[in-house]
C-alpha cells in the first residue's frame, strides 16, 4: 500500500474510533495530527495497531465490530423526543420478530414489538462474507429528562443501549426576561483566599457571587460539589461521586460552623500552633492536597459533631431532615425497594 493510501486508511481507521484527525487552531490554521499521535490513540482505545503495517488488518476489524453492534451504546434524546434507533442485523435476521423495552430513569417500564420485515430499511452491505442490514426502530412517546435504559431482544439475544434526555438549550433566569448576561465559570477548588485552608470552600463562593452580581453579572458555575472518595480508595473527581444525593465536606468552611462557638475542644484546637502551621502549608502549596486538607478538616468535624449530636436539639433535626428527604425521593429508596 502506498503511502499516501495508508495515511487515508489510518484517518479511516481513526474516525471509526471517533479520533478527529485535524482542528484549526485560533488563527483558523488547520493543524493535522501526526501519524505518530494518532498510532498511540488508537492503542489506547484497544485498536490492534503497532505499525502501519498493521491498519489495513485493523481497519476492517473496526468495520466488522461496528456492523456487529445491534444497537449504538449511547443516544441522546434532545428534550425528551424519543429518537429512532438505528438496528444493524445479519440479513438472515433483518425480517425477524423484535421486542424491545424501555426502563425510565424512575423504575418505569414499557414495552413494544414489531415485525422486522415492516421496519424501513437504511442500508445494507457486506463485511468479511456477511451481509448486514442497518434498519430503523422508531419509539413512541417522550422521555422524561434523565438515564434511561433500552432493551432490544431479536432472536433470543438481548442488547442494550444508555438513551440520555437532555434539554437543547440550557437553563436561563426567569428575571432574566431573554436578556444577555454574563459570568464566570471556575473550579470552586482554585478560588482560595488567605481565610481558607489551601482550596476554595463555601464562604470563598459566597464571595465571588456577591462580586459578581456588584459588578452586573449574572451566572456563576463551578463544577460538581458532590460527595468524592477522599480517602480510601482516593479519587477527588467531581465527575466520579460516591453519590449524587450528598454534597461534599470537603467545601465547608469550618469557621462558620455554628457548633464551634459552643465546643472548647475544636476552639483550642483552631488556636493550637500545629493547626495554624498546618494550615499555613497548604495555603502555600501550588496544588490542592486533598488528603491533607480533608484530614485536617475532618479533625474538626468530629468534634463539631460530637458537640451537635449530644444536645439533639432544632439543629440536628434541621440537618437531618433535608438528608432524609433526599434519601426517601431519591435512587437510594428505589434500590433500598428492591
Amino acid at each position: 500500500m502506498s503511502a499516501p493510501s495508508t495515511t487515508r486508511a489510518l484517518h479511516q481507521l481513526a474516525r471509526l474510533h471517533g479520533i478527529q484527525t485535524a482542528y484549526y487552531d485560533v488563527a483558523h490554521r488547520r493543524r493535522q495530527t501526526s501519524v505518530e499521535t494518532l498510532l498511540a490513540v488508537l492503542r489506547a482505545l484497544g485498536a490492534p495497531v503497532q505499525s502501519l503495517v498493521d491498519i489495513p488488518a485493523a481497519l476492517r476489524e473496526r468495520r466488522q465490530a461496528l456492523w456487529q453492534r445491534t444497537l449504538e451504546p449511547v443516544v441522546a434524546a434532545w428534550d425528551g423526543e424519543l429518537p429512532s434507533m438505528q438496528v444493524r442485523l445479519p440479513s438472515g435476521a433483518a425480517d425477524a420478530s423484535l421486542s424491545g423495552h424501555l426502563t425510565l430513569e424512575t423504575g418505569e417500564r414499557q414495552s413494544w414489538q414489531w415485525h422486522g420485515a415492516a421496519l424501513p430499511v437504511l442500508e445494507a452491505t457486506e463485511v468479511e462474507g456477511t451481509r448486514y442490514v442497518l434498519k430503523r426502530l422508531s419509539l413512541p412517546g417522550e422521555l422524561p429528562w434523565g438515564y434511561h435504559r433500552f432493551t432490544l431482544e431479536v432472536w433470543g439475544r438481548a442488547v442494550e443501549a444508555l438513551i440520555i434526555a437532555a434539554p437543547l438549550r440550557a437553563y436561563r433566569p426567569p428575571h432574566g426576561h431573554g436578556d444577555r448576561t454574563w459570568g464566570v465559570f471556575l473550579p470552586l477548588y482554585a478560588l482560595y483566599s488567605q481565610e481558607s485552608w489551601g482550596a476554595g470552600d463555601l464562604s470563598t463562593l459566597e464571595a465571588l457571587l456577591a462580586w459578581i452580581a456588584g459588578t452586573g453579572g449574572g451566572v456563576v458555575a463551578t463544577l460538581p460539589l458532590l460527595a468524592t472518595f477522599l480517602d480510601e480508595p482516593f479519587e477527588p473527581s467531581p465527575y466520579t461521586p460516591v453519590s449524587r444525593l450528598l454534597w461534599n465536606e470537603f467545601y465547608l468552611d469550618v469557621a462558620r460552623v455554628p457548633e464551634l462557638g459552643k465546643c472548647p475542644s475544636a476552639q483550642a484546637l483552631m488556636r493550637s500552633s500545629s493547626f495554624q502551621k498546618e494550615a499555613e502549608s497548604l495555603r502555600n502549596l501550588l496544588l490542592v492536597d486533598y488528603r491533607r486538607q480533608m484530614a485536617l478538616k475532618r479533625r474538626f468535624l468530629e468534634e463539631l459533631s460530637r458537640s451537635c449530636f449530644a444536645e439533639a436539639a432544632n439543629r440536628l433535626q434541621a440537618l437531618q431532615r433535608p438528608v432524609a428527604q433526599r434519601l426517601l425521593s431519591g435512587p437510594a429508596r428505589r434500590w433500598s425497594a428492591a
